[in-house]
């Protein structure tokens, strides 16, 4: 099952960038929406010469579609809510023992500066 994922995600660009989001150790756990998340993926894509999805709910659609596929392949849990206006996700390791539920407020962090992963 873990070869059929890693074969599902090879060479997949939202895998491969959601990757390089997780090298910043203050991502796992954080609540984040659709957009700010393929905000923050698409300057990576830029950087690694990657393509994403042309919009957001595009973007979301993919990692939806992929979740069981990209958990598999980096060895973490998402964890997913919608709301009637977006949808935010959380990631965490996948032997880390975490709450589904998601913060009943919109405080959301704020991102990370992912250039100071490739300077």
């Amino acid at each position: 099952e873990k070869e059929q994922a890693e074969y599902t995600t090879d060479e997949d660009s939202v895998t491969s960038c959601l990757g390089h989001w997780l090298e910043i150790i203050s991502n796992y756990g954080r609540e984040i929406d659709t957009g700010a998340l393929f905000a923050e993926l698409k300057k990576i894509s830029e950087r690694q010469g990657l393509l994403l999805p042309k919009t957001a709910s595009a973007f979301g659609k993919r990692l939806r579609q992929a979740k069981k596929a990209i958990e598999m392949t980096l060895n973490i849990k998402i964890f997913v809510a919608g709301t009637t206006h977006t949808t935010r996700w959380r990631f965490v390791e996948a032997n880390e023992q975490s709450s589904e539920k998601f913060s009943e407020t919109a405080h959301l962090t704020q991102p990370i500066l992912t250039e100071q992963l490739f300077d």
